[in-house]
Protein backbone atom coordinates (compact mmCIF):
# COMPACT_ATOMS: atom_id res chain seq x y z
CA UNK A 1 0.00 0.00 0.00
CA UNK A 2 3.21 2.33 0.20
CA UNK A 3 3.16 3.12 -3.56
CA UNK A 4 -0.73 3.71 -3.26
CA UNK A 5 -0.28 6.28 -0.26
CA UNK A 6 2.72 7.81 -2.31
CA UNK A 7 1.01 8.09 -5.62
CA UNK A 8 -2.11 9.40 -4.18
CA UNK A 9 -4.11 6.40 -5.96
CA UNK A 10 -7.97 6.63 -5.18
CA UNK A 11 -9.37 3.47 -7.16
CA UNK A 12 -7.52 0.13 -8.17
CA UNK A 13 -8.67 -2.00 -11.03
CA UNK A 14 -7.82 -5.42 -10.34
CA UNK A 15 -7.98 -8.32 -12.96
CA UNK A 16 -9.93 -11.38 -11.72
CA UNK A 17 -11.13 -12.45 -15.01
CA UNK A 18 -8.28 -13.28 -17.64
CA UNK A 19 -8.21 -15.67 -20.11
CA UNK A 20 -11.41 -17.61 -19.13
CA UNK A 21 -10.00 -18.10 -15.80
CA UNK A 22 -11.10 -16.47 -12.72
CA UNK A 23 -9.17 -14.83 -10.08
CA UNK A 24 -11.37 -15.09 -7.37
CA UNK A 25 -13.50 -17.98 -6.20
CA UNK A 26 -16.09 -18.60 -8.88
CA UNK A 27 -18.73 -21.14 -9.29
CA UNK A 28 -19.07 -20.36 -12.98
CA UNK A 29 -15.49 -20.48 -13.92
CA UNK A 30 -12.29 -22.24 -13.50
CA UNK A 31 -9.67 -20.91 -11.24
CA UNK A 32 -6.75 -19.66 -13.07
CA UNK A 33 -4.17 -22.31 -13.79
CA UNK A 34 -1.52 -19.61 -12.67
CA UNK A 35 -2.51 -19.16 -9.53
CA UNK A 36 -3.56 -22.92 -8.66
CA UNK A 37 0.09 -23.23 -9.25
CA UNK A 38 1.37 -20.84 -6.84
CA UNK A 39 -0.81 -20.29 -3.84
CA UNK A 40 -3.34 -23.13 -2.13
CA UNK A 41 -6.88 -23.51 -3.09
CA UNK A 42 -8.67 -21.34 -0.77
CA UNK A 43 -6.80 -18.46 -1.63
CA UNK A 44 -9.09 -15.26 -3.24
CA UNK A 45 -6.91 -12.33 -4.55
CA UNK A 46 -10.06 -10.41 -5.04
CA UNK A 47 -11.12 -10.97 -1.42
CA UNK A 48 -7.29 -10.18 -0.10
CA UNK A 49 -7.18 -7.04 -1.85
CA UNK A 50 -11.09 -5.48 -0.63
CA UNK A 51 -9.72 -6.93 2.60
CA UNK A 52 -6.65 -5.09 2.77
CA UNK A 53 -8.33 -1.82 1.66
CA UNK A 54 -10.74 -1.66 4.24
CA UNK A 55 -10.85 1.46 6.10
CA UNK A 56 -8.68 3.44 3.72
CA UNK A 57 -10.60 5.73 1.02
CA UNK A 58 -9.42 3.38 -1.85
CA UNK A 59 -11.71 1.84 -3.77
CA UNK A 60 -12.05 -1.38 -5.58
CA UNK A 61 -13.44 -2.40 -9.23
CA UNK A 62 -13.17 -6.29 -10.35
CA UNK A 63 -11.99 -5.91 -14.16
CA UNK A 64 -13.41 -8.54 -16.61
CA UNK A 65 -12.04 -9.53 -19.47
CA UNK A 66 -15.15 -9.90 -20.99
CA UNK A 67 -15.13 -11.15 -24.67
CA UNK A 68 -11.25 -11.83 -25.08
CA UNK A 69 -11.54 -15.71 -23.88
CA UNK A 70 -7.72 -17.01 -24.15
CA UNK A 71 -4.55 -15.43 -24.91
CA UNK A 72 -1.40 -17.79 -24.55
CA UNK A 73 0.55 -20.35 -26.98
CA UNK A 74 -0.48 -23.45 -25.09
CA UNK A 75 -3.98 -24.36 -24.47
CA UNK A 76 -5.89 -24.19 -21.80
CA UNK A 77 -4.95 -26.76 -18.69
CA UNK A 78 -9.03 -27.19 -17.61
CA UNK A 79 -11.08 -29.41 -19.10
CA UNK A 80 -13.74 -26.50 -17.72
CA UNK A 81 -12.44 -23.84 -19.59
CA UNK A 82 -14.46 -22.59 -22.43
CA UNK A 83 -12.44 -23.48 -25.15
CA UNK A 84 -13.63 -26.86 -24.50
CA UNK A 85 -16.81 -26.93 -22.74
CA UNK A 86 -18.46 -24.29 -25.20
CA UNK A 87 -16.05 -23.89 -28.96
CA UNK A 88 -19.58 -23.09 -30.24
CA UNK A 89 -19.57 -19.84 -28.88
CA UNK A 90 -16.16 -18.59 -30.55
CA UNK A 91 -16.54 -16.00 -33.09
CA UNK A 92 -16.35 -16.33 -36.80
CA UNK A 93 -14.22 -14.69 -39.47
CA UNK A 94 -15.14 -13.60 -42.68
CA UNK A 95 -14.05 -17.30 -43.85
CA UNK A 96 -16.53 -18.55 -41.53
CA UNK A 97 -13.63 -19.99 -39.79
CA UNK A 98 -14.56 -20.11 -35.90
CA UNK A 99 -11.48 -18.88 -33.28
CA UNK A 100 -11.43 -21.94 -31.67
CA UNK A 101 -10.03 -23.57 -35.11
CA UNK A 102 -7.35 -21.06 -34.71
CA UNK A 103 -3.98 -22.12 -33.95
CA UNK A 104 -1.40 -20.17 -31.67
CA UNK A 105 0.31 -18.70 -34.88
CA UNK A 106 -2.50 -17.81 -36.80
CA UNK A 107 -4.29 -15.41 -34.27
CA UNK A 108 -0.52 -14.07 -33.26
CA UNK A 109 0.30 -13.33 -37.35
CA UNK A 110 -3.26 -11.41 -37.20
CA UNK A 111 -1.99 -9.21 -34.38
CA UNK A 112 -4.98 -10.16 -32.44
CA UNK A 113 -4.92 -10.30 -28.73
CA UNK A 114 -6.33 -13.96 -28.66
CA UNK A 115 -9.74 -16.21 -28.80
CA UNK A 116 -12.92 -13.84 -28.78
CA UNK A 117 -16.05 -15.12 -28.28
CA UNK A 118 -19.40 -13.83 -30.31
CA UNK A 119 -21.40 -10.98 -28.70
CA UNK A 120 -24.15 -11.91 -30.60
CA UNK A 121 -24.49 -15.56 -29.04
CA UNK A 122 -27.32 -14.98 -26.58
CA UNK A 123 -25.69 -17.97 -24.68
CA UNK A 124 -22.43 -15.76 -24.35
CA UNK A 125 -24.69 -12.39 -22.99
CA UNK A 126 -26.11 -14.88 -20.64
CA UNK A 127 -22.33 -16.11 -19.55
CA UNK A 128 -21.34 -12.46 -18.87
CA UNK A 129 -24.11 -12.12 -17.41
CA UNK A 130 -24.03 -14.63 -14.21
CA UNK A 131 -20.27 -13.32 -14.01
CA UNK A 132 -21.49 -9.60 -13.15
CA UNK A 133 -23.65 -10.99 -11.55
CA UNK A 134 -21.48 -12.90 -9.62
CA UNK A 135 -18.90 -10.49 -8.35
CA UNK A 136 -21.19 -7.85 -7.88
CA UNK A 137 -23.21 -9.90 -5.56
CA UNK A 138 -20.81 -11.57 -3.51
CA UNK A 139 -17.88 -8.51 -3.11
CA UNK A 140 -18.38 -5.49 -1.97
CA UNK A 141 -16.38 -3.60 -4.73
CA UNK A 142 -17.24 -0.68 -5.99
CA UNK A 143 -17.19 -1.27 -9.77
CA UNK A 144 -17.53 -4.29 -12.06
CA UNK A 145 -15.03 -2.89 -15.07
CA UNK A 146 -15.50 -4.25 -18.29
CA UNK A 147 -12.49 -5.46 -20.83
CA UNK A 148 -12.34 -5.98 -24.45
CA UNK A 149 -15.68 -5.05 -24.79
CA UNK A 150 -15.73 -5.63 -28.66
CA UNK A 151 -15.16 -6.63 -31.53
CA UNK A 152 -11.88 -8.18 -32.88
CA UNK A 153 -11.98 -6.30 -35.82
CA UNK A 154 -14.24 -5.57 -39.22
CA UNK A 155 -13.57 -9.07 -40.38
CA UNK A 156 -15.44 -10.98 -37.51
CA UNK A 157 -18.58 -11.60 -36.65
CA UNK A 158 -19.83 -10.40 -40.30
CA UNK A 159 -23.30 -12.54 -41.50
CA UNK A 160 -22.45 -15.36 -43.66
CA UNK A 161 -23.77 -13.97 -46.69
CA UNK A 162 -22.45 -12.06 -50.01
CA UNK A 163 -22.71 -9.40 -49.28
CA UNK A 164 -20.40 -9.74 -46.42
CA UNK A 165 -17.70 -11.20 -48.97
CA UNK A 166 -17.20 -7.65 -50.29
CA UNK A 167 -14.42 -7.59 -47.69
CA UNK A 168 -13.20 -11.24 -48.35
CA UNK A 169 -10.37 -10.67 -50.56
CA UNK A 170 -6.48 -10.43 -49.95
CA UNK A 171 -6.95 -6.94 -51.91
CA UNK A 172 -9.93 -5.57 -50.18
CA UNK A 173 -7.66 -4.97 -46.95
CA UNK A 174 -7.84 -1.06 -47.93
CA UNK A 175 -11.26 -1.52 -45.95
CA UNK A 176 -10.04 -3.23 -42.41
CA UNK A 177 -9.62 0.40 -41.53
CA UNK A 178 -10.81 3.69 -42.41
CA UNK A 179 -10.92 7.67 -41.10
CA UNK A 180 -12.52 10.50 -42.90
CA UNK A 181 -9.38 11.28 -44.33
CA UNK A 182 -8.39 7.84 -45.56
CA UNK A 183 -11.93 7.82 -47.03
CA UNK A 184 -11.39 10.88 -48.77
CA UNK A 185 -8.21 9.43 -50.57
CA UNK A 186 -9.66 6.01 -51.94
CA UNK A 187 -10.82 5.58 -55.47
CA UNK A 188 -14.65 4.47 -55.91
CA UNK A 189 -14.16 0.77 -55.23
CA UNK A 190 -12.59 1.43 -52.21
CA UNK A 191 -15.02 3.47 -51.13
CA UNK A 192 -18.67 1.03 -52.20
CA UNK A 193 -16.39 -1.51 -49.50
CA UNK A 194 -16.49 1.17 -46.94
CA UNK A 195 -20.37 1.95 -47.67
CA UNK A 196 -20.65 -1.80 -47.42
CA UNK A 197 -18.32 -2.30 -44.10
CA UNK A 198 -20.51 0.72 -42.71
CA UNK A 199 -23.68 -1.63 -43.72
CA UNK A 200 -22.28 -4.44 -42.00
CA UNK A 201 -21.16 -2.94 -38.82
CA UNK A 202 -24.47 -1.15 -37.80
CA UNK A 203 -25.71 -4.43 -36.20
CA UNK A 204 -22.61 -5.09 -34.41
CA UNK A 205 -22.42 -1.65 -32.79
CA UNK A 206 -25.95 -2.37 -31.74
CA UNK A 207 -24.73 -5.77 -30.51
CA UNK A 208 -22.03 -4.33 -28.22
CA UNK A 209 -24.40 -1.84 -26.76
CA UNK A 210 -26.78 -3.65 -26.05
CA UNK A 211 -24.31 -6.34 -23.73
CA UNK A 212 -23.26 -3.11 -22.34
CA UNK A 213 -26.66 -2.09 -21.13
CA UNK A 214 -27.49 -5.81 -20.41
CA UNK A 215 -24.77 -6.05 -18.01
CA UNK A 216 -24.84 -2.46 -16.47
CA UNK A 217 -28.58 -3.25 -15.46
CA UNK A 218 -27.76 -6.24 -13.80
CA UNK A 219 -25.16 -4.44 -11.90
CA UNK A 220 -27.06 -1.97 -10.62
CA UNK A 221 -29.78 -4.84 -9.29
CA UNK A 222 -27.11 -6.98 -7.71
CA UNK A 223 -24.85 -5.24 -5.88
CA UNK A 224 -23.74 -5.69 -2.82
CA UNK A 225 -22.81 -2.13 -2.65
CA UNK A 226 -25.42 0.73 -3.55
CA UNK A 227 -23.27 3.13 -5.75
CA UNK A 228 -21.30 0.29 -7.52
CA UNK A 229 -20.83 1.23 -11.04
CA UNK A 230 -20.08 0.12 -14.61
CA UNK A 231 -17.05 0.98 -16.26
CA UNK A 232 -15.79 0.06 -19.79
CA UNK A 233 -12.06 0.10 -21.42
CA UNK A 234 -12.57 1.65 -24.72
CA UNK A 235 -10.26 3.01 -27.78
CA UNK A 236 -9.76 7.18 -27.61
CA UNK A 237 -9.66 6.95 -31.53
CA UNK A 238 -13.08 7.10 -33.69
CA UNK A 239 -12.02 5.27 -36.91
CA UNK A 240 -10.98 2.24 -34.47
CA UNK A 241 -13.68 2.40 -31.89
CA UNK A 242 -16.62 3.24 -34.42
CA UNK A 243 -15.38 1.29 -37.39
CA UNK A 244 -13.28 -1.89 -36.74
CA UNK A 245 -14.53 -2.25 -33.45
CA UNK A 246 -18.26 -2.03 -33.46
CA UNK A 247 -17.49 -0.19 -29.54
CA UNK A 248 -19.15 3.32 -30.18
CA UNK A 249 -19.05 4.21 -26.57
CA UNK A 250 -20.36 7.79 -26.98
CA UNK A 251 -24.10 6.37 -27.81
CA UNK A 252 -24.15 3.84 -24.70
CA UNK A 253 -26.31 4.82 -22.03
CA UNK A 254 -24.62 7.36 -20.15
CA UNK A 255 -26.24 6.34 -16.56
CA UNK A 256 -25.40 2.88 -16.74
CA UNK A 257 -21.49 3.18 -17.16
CA UNK A 258 -18.37 5.59 -17.21
CA UNK A 259 -15.78 4.87 -19.58
CA UNK A 260 -12.21 4.74 -19.28
CA UNK A 261 -10.12 6.02 -22.58
CA UNK A 262 -7.26 3.66 -23.48
CA UNK A 263 -5.75 6.75 -24.52
CA UNK A 264 -1.79 5.15 -24.63
CA UNK A 265 0.35 7.47 -26.43
CA UNK A 266 4.02 9.01 -26.00
CA UNK A 267 2.36 11.71 -27.92
CA UNK A 268 1.59 14.64 -26.46
CA UNK A 269 -0.25 15.94 -29.79
CA UNK A 270 -2.28 13.00 -29.93
CA UNK A 271 -2.94 12.95 -26.68
CA UNK A 272 -4.28 16.05 -26.75
CA UNK A 273 -6.88 14.99 -29.05
CA UNK A 274 -7.73 12.41 -27.31
CA UNK A 275 -8.50 14.22 -24.31
CA UNK A 276 -10.41 16.70 -26.16
CA UNK A 277 -12.51 14.41 -28.19
CA UNK A 278 -12.65 12.14 -24.83
CA UNK A 279 -14.36 15.20 -22.56
CA UNK A 280 -16.44 16.72 -25.20
CA UNK A 281 -18.55 13.08 -25.63
CA UNK A 282 -18.28 12.45 -21.41
CA UNK A 283 -17.28 14.66 -18.71
CA UNK A 284 -16.97 12.13 -16.45
CA UNK A 285 -14.51 10.10 -18.79
CA UNK A 286 -11.25 8.88 -16.75
CA UNK A 287 -8.28 9.29 -19.02
CA UNK A 288 -5.97 6.06 -19.64
CA UNK A 289 -2.33 6.99 -19.29
CA UNK A 290 0.00 4.05 -20.68
CA UNK A 291 3.34 3.42 -19.08
CA UNK A 292 3.83 1.18 -22.46
CA UNK A 293 7.08 2.96 -23.74
CA UNK A 294 10.81 3.73 -22.08
CA UNK A 295 11.43 7.16 -20.18
CA UNK A 296 7.50 7.88 -20.22
CA UNK A 297 7.26 9.16 -16.78
CA UNK A 298 7.96 12.74 -18.19
CA UNK A 299 5.62 12.43 -20.58
CA UNK A 300 2.97 10.67 -18.12
CA UNK A 301 3.44 13.93 -15.87
CA UNK A 302 2.79 16.13 -18.60
CA UNK A 303 -0.60 14.05 -19.57
CA UNK A 304 -1.93 14.09 -16.05
CA UNK A 305 -1.07 17.90 -15.84
CA UNK A 306 -3.28 18.10 -19.30
CA UNK A 307 -6.25 16.29 -17.57
CA UNK A 308 -6.32 18.66 -14.69
CA UNK A 309 -6.31 21.75 -16.62
CA UNK A 310 -9.21 20.17 -18.85
CA UNK A 311 -11.07 19.81 -15.36
CA UNK A 312 -10.96 15.86 -16.51
CA UNK A 313 -12.80 13.51 -13.88
CA UNK A 314 -9.24 12.10 -13.65
CA UNK A 315 -6.84 9.57 -14.44
CA UNK A 316 -6.16 5.95 -14.91
CA UNK A 317 -2.65 4.76 -15.23
CA UNK A 318 -1.81 1.19 -16.97
CA UNK A 319 -0.82 -0.89 -15.58
CA UNK A 320 0.44 -0.87 -11.96
CA UNK A 321 3.78 -2.87 -12.31
CA UNK A 322 4.98 -0.41 -14.83
CA UNK A 323 4.12 2.43 -12.98
CA UNK A 324 5.39 1.44 -9.64
CA UNK A 325 8.93 0.79 -11.72
CA UNK A 326 9.12 3.61 -14.16
CA UNK A 327 7.43 6.48 -12.07
CA UNK A 328 10.28 8.27 -9.98
CA UNK A 329 7.84 9.77 -7.38
CA UNK A 330 10.38 12.47 -6.25
CA UNK A 331 10.80 13.51 -9.42
CA UNK A 332 7.17 13.63 -10.04
CA UNK A 333 6.17 15.97 -7.44
CA UNK A 334 8.30 18.34 -8.92
CA UNK A 335 6.33 19.07 -11.10
CA UNK A 336 5.10 19.33 -14.93
CA UNK A 337 8.69 18.73 -17.36
CA UNK A 338 9.04 21.02 -19.92
CA UNK A 339 6.72 20.81 -23.16
CA UNK A 340 9.49 21.51 -25.49
CA UNK A 341 11.66 17.95 -24.23
CA UNK A 342 8.49 15.63 -24.96
CA UNK A 343 7.32 13.94 -27.86
CA UNK A 344 5.30 15.67 -30.80
CA UNK A 345 4.14 15.65 -34.53
CA UNK A 346 3.91 19.05 -35.90
CA UNK A 347 3.44 17.04 -39.23
CA UNK A 348 0.15 14.89 -37.98
CA UNK A 349 -2.28 17.78 -39.36
CA UNK A 350 -0.70 19.35 -42.57
CA UNK A 351 -3.13 19.52 -46.10
CA UNK A 352 -4.07 16.53 -47.50
CA UNK A 353 -4.21 16.03 -51.32
CA UNK A 354 -5.64 14.16 -53.75
CA UNK A 355 -9.12 13.82 -52.29
CA UNK A 356 -11.78 12.00 -54.84
CA UNK A 357 -9.68 12.09 -57.14
CA UNK A 358 -11.95 9.37 -58.88
CA UNK A 359 -15.63 10.09 -58.90
CA UNK A 360 -18.45 8.01 -59.66
CA UNK A 361 -19.86 7.91 -62.89
CA UNK A 362 -22.53 10.73 -63.81
CA UNK A 363 -24.93 8.34 -64.63
CA UNK A 364 -24.68 5.83 -62.60
CA UNK A 365 -25.18 8.79 -59.74
CA UNK A 366 -28.08 9.70 -61.42
CA UNK A 367 -29.72 6.51 -61.96
CA UNK A 368 -28.90 5.70 -57.79
CA UNK A 369 -30.48 8.82 -56.63
CA UNK A 370 -34.16 7.04 -57.05
CA UNK A 371 -32.66 3.57 -55.17
CA UNK A 372 -31.32 5.73 -51.69
CA UNK A 373 -33.42 5.20 -48.72
CA UNK A 374 -34.66 8.81 -47.40
CA UNK A 375 -31.29 10.31 -45.60
CA UNK A 376 -29.47 7.10 -46.01
CA UNK A 377 -26.74 8.94 -47.55
CA UNK A 378 -26.55 12.27 -45.08
CA UNK A 379 -26.59 9.17 -42.60
CA UNK A 380 -23.25 7.54 -44.58
CA UNK A 381 -21.91 11.31 -44.24
CA UNK A 382 -22.52 11.76 -40.58
CA UNK A 383 -20.73 8.27 -39.91
CA UNK A 384 -17.47 8.94 -41.97
CA UNK A 385 -17.64 12.41 -40.37
CA UNK A 386 -17.80 10.70 -37.02
CA UNK A 387 -14.62 8.50 -37.69
CA UNK A 388 -12.30 11.94 -37.27
CA UNK A 389 -11.91 13.43 -33.92
CA UNK A 390 -12.01 16.57 -35.57
CA UNK A 391 -14.18 17.19 -38.52
CA UNK A 392 -13.72 20.67 -38.84
CA UNK A 393 -9.79 20.88 -38.78
CA UNK A 394 -10.20 17.65 -41.21
CA UNK A 395 -12.05 19.21 -43.49
CA UNK A 396 -9.97 22.17 -43.88
CA UNK A 397 -6.98 20.00 -44.14
CA UNK A 398 -8.73 18.66 -47.34
CA UNK A 399 -9.99 22.03 -48.48
CA UNK A 400 -13.62 21.31 -48.15
CA UNK A 401 -16.63 23.06 -47.13
CA UNK A 402 -18.88 20.92 -45.13
CA UNK A 403 -21.97 21.29 -47.81
CA UNK A 404 -18.93 19.98 -50.68
CA UNK A 405 -18.54 17.08 -48.73
CA UNK A 406 -21.58 16.27 -48.00
CA UNK A 407 -22.59 16.56 -51.85
CA UNK A 408 -19.33 14.29 -52.72
CA UNK A 409 -21.01 11.79 -50.61
CA UNK A 410 -24.26 11.98 -51.19
CA UNK A 411 -23.17 11.00 -54.90
CA UNK A 412 -20.90 8.20 -53.93
CA UNK A 413 -24.35 6.69 -52.24
CA UNK A 414 -26.31 7.29 -55.46
CA UNK A 415 -23.47 5.41 -57.26
CA UNK A 416 -23.68 2.60 -54.79
CA UNK A 417 -26.67 2.15 -54.65
CA UNK A 418 -27.02 1.66 -58.42
CA UNK A 419 -23.96 -0.75 -58.24
CA UNK A 420 -25.48 -2.76 -55.84
CA UNK A 421 -28.46 -2.95 -57.48
CA UNK A 422 -26.30 -4.65 -60.87
CA UNK A 423 -23.77 -6.59 -58.95
CA UNK A 424 -26.36 -8.36 -56.86
CA UNK A 425 -27.62 -11.28 -56.72
CA UNK A 426 -24.96 -13.12 -57.51
CA UNK A 427 -26.76 -16.31 -58.68
CA UNK A 428 -25.23 -19.69 -59.14
CA UNK A 429 -21.85 -18.96 -60.93
CA UNK A 430 -19.11 -17.26 -59.55
CA UNK A 431 -15.64 -16.70 -60.77
CA UNK A 432 -12.70 -18.96 -59.87
CA UNK A 433 -10.13 -16.69 -57.80
CA UNK A 434 -6.67 -17.01 -58.98
CA UNK A 435 -4.14 -19.31 -56.74
CA UNK A 436 -0.42 -19.43 -55.92
CA UNK A 437 1.43 -22.76 -55.38
CA UNK A 438 4.07 -22.24 -52.47
CA UNK A 439 6.63 -24.17 -50.69
CA UNK A 440 7.12 -22.69 -47.43
CA UNK A 441 8.91 -23.41 -44.02
CA UNK A 442 7.75 -21.32 -40.60
CA UNK A 443 10.66 -20.87 -38.27
CA UNK A 444 9.02 -19.79 -34.79
CA UNK A 445 10.53 -17.20 -32.66
CA UNK A 446 13.51 -17.84 -29.82
CA UNK A 447 12.42 -15.44 -27.05
CA UNK A 448 15.46 -13.22 -26.42
CA UNK A 449 17.54 -14.36 -29.67
CA UNK A 450 15.96 -13.07 -32.70
CA UNK A 451 18.75 -12.20 -34.77
CA UNK A 452 19.37 -16.54 -34.63
CA UNK A 453 15.77 -16.87 -36.35
CA UNK A 454 16.49 -14.83 -39.06
CA UNK A 455 19.84 -15.75 -39.89
CA UNK A 456 18.43 -19.41 -39.66
CA UNK A 457 16.03 -17.96 -42.41
CA UNK A 458 17.76 -16.42 -44.59
CA UNK A 459 19.88 -19.45 -44.78
CA UNK A 460 16.95 -22.00 -45.28
CA UNK A 461 16.28 -23.63 -48.67
CA UNK A 462 14.61 -26.62 -47.40
CA UNK A 463 10.83 -26.51 -47.30
CA UNK A 464 9.22 -28.91 -45.42
CA UNK A 465 5.29 -27.75 -46.53
CA UNK A 466 3.42 -27.10 -49.64
CA UNK A 467 -0.08 -25.57 -50.07
CA UNK A 468 -2.88 -23.68 -52.87
CA UNK A 469 -3.47 -20.56 -51.65
CA UNK A 470 -6.20 -18.67 -52.95
CA UNK A 471 -6.33 -15.14 -52.14
CA UNK A 472 -8.22 -14.54 -48.71
CA UNK A 473 -8.38 -12.17 -46.40
CA UNK A 474 -7.90 -12.72 -42.45
CA UNK A 475 -4.71 -14.72 -43.49
CA UNK A 476 -0.88 -12.39 -43.24
CA UNK A 477 1.15 -15.32 -45.24
CA UNK A 478 -1.45 -15.63 -47.91
CA UNK A 479 -1.31 -12.08 -48.75
CA UNK A 480 2.46 -12.12 -48.62
CA UNK A 481 2.60 -15.15 -50.68
CA UNK A 482 0.77 -13.12 -53.65
CA UNK A 483 2.92 -9.89 -53.51
CA UNK A 484 5.48 -12.47 -54.03
CA UNK A 485 7.48 -12.95 -57.69
CA UNK A 486 7.64 -16.58 -59.17
CA UNK A 487 10.29 -18.95 -58.05
CA UNK A 488 11.75 -16.19 -56.06
CA UNK A 489 13.03 -16.82 -52.53
CA UNK A 490 11.06 -14.74 -50.17
CA UNK A 491 10.53 -14.34 -45.63
CA UNK A 492 7.90 -12.96 -44.31
CA UNK A 493 8.10 -11.57 -40.87
CA UNK A 494 5.40 -11.78 -38.13
CA UNK A 495 4.79 -11.75 -34.46
CA UNK A 496 4.62 -15.34 -34.45
CA UNK A 497 7.89 -16.35 -36.48
CA UNK A 498 9.25 -16.20 -40.11
CA UNK A 499 7.95 -17.89 -42.80
CA UNK A 500 10.36 -18.93 -45.83
CA UNK A 501 8.79 -19.53 -49.28
CA UNK A 502 8.90 -19.43 -52.69
CA UNK A 503 5.92 -19.46 -54.86
CA UNK A 504 6.42 -22.72 -57.72
CA UNK A 505 3.28 -21.14 -59.89
CA UNK A 506 0.74 -18.77 -60.38
CA UNK A 507 -2.72 -19.43 -61.35
CA UNK A 508 -4.86 -15.81 -62.53
CA UNK A 509 -8.05 -17.39 -62.25
CA UNK A 510 -11.35 -16.56 -64.23
CA UNK A 511 -12.84 -19.84 -64.95
CA UNK A 512 -16.36 -20.06 -64.35
CA UNK A 513 -17.91 -22.37 -62.02
CA UNK A 514 -21.03 -23.37 -59.81
CA UNK A 515 -21.17 -22.27 -56.38
CA UNK A 516 -22.12 -25.78 -55.70
CA UNK A 517 -18.62 -27.33 -56.95
CA UNK A 518 -16.62 -24.41 -54.73
CA UNK A 519 -15.84 -25.84 -51.31
CA UNK A 520 -17.29 -24.29 -48.12
CA UNK A 521 -14.20 -23.12 -47.01
CA UNK A 522 -12.98 -20.41 -50.30
CA UNK A 523 -16.92 -19.68 -51.10
CA UNK A 524 -16.01 -16.62 -49.73
CA UNK A 525 -13.18 -15.42 -51.75
CA UNK A 526 -14.86 -17.16 -54.94
CA UNK A 527 -18.21 -14.66 -53.67
CA UNK A 528 -15.35 -11.59 -53.21
CA UNK A 529 -13.30 -12.32 -56.53
CA UNK A 530 -17.10 -12.54 -58.51
CA UNK A 531 -17.94 -9.17 -57.02
CA UNK A 532 -15.07 -7.68 -57.57
CA UNK A 533 -14.84 -8.39 -61.26
CA UNK A 534 -18.69 -7.19 -61.81
CA UNK A 535 -18.06 -4.10 -59.89
CA UNK A 536 -14.76 -3.16 -61.28
CA UNK A 537 -16.19 -3.45 -64.84
CA UNK A 538 -19.49 -1.56 -64.26
CA UNK A 539 -17.48 1.23 -62.61
CA UNK A 540 -15.51 1.88 -65.92
CA UNK A 541 -18.46 2.16 -67.99
CA UNK A 542 -21.12 4.27 -68.29
CA UNK A 543 -23.95 1.45 -68.28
Amino acid sequence: MRVVNDMGITDIFVQVVVGGYAYYKSNILSRSQYLSKISGADYDPLDSLVRACEGTPVRIHAWVNTLLSWSLSDPPDSLRHILYAHPDWFIRDINNQSMADYSYNKWKDLRLEGLYLDPINPDVRAFLIQICQELASHYPVEGIHLDFIRYPGILWGLPNNDEAAVLAGTDADIALWCNLVNYARMNVFERWLIWHAWRLTRNRQWTISQIVTDLGITVEQHALKKDCRLSTAVFANPALFRYSFAQDWTQWRHDLYFPVIMSYTPNITLFSDYLNFAVYHRFDALIGIGFLWPDMSNTALWQENAVRNMNGAGVCYFDFTRVDTMRDIAEWKQGAPQEESLVTDSTRYEAVADIFIERPHPTHVEKGKPLVAWGEDLRFAAFLLSLSMNPTRDMVRMGLMREEFVDLISQDAAAFEYLDRVVFPLGNELVEPPTRKVRFTFLPWIIGDSLVVIEQAKETFDFVDHALLYPTACDAFTKAVFAAQESHKDMLLTPAGIYVFVVDSIYDGGKIVSRKDVPPEVLPVFTYWTIKRRAVKIIGSAD
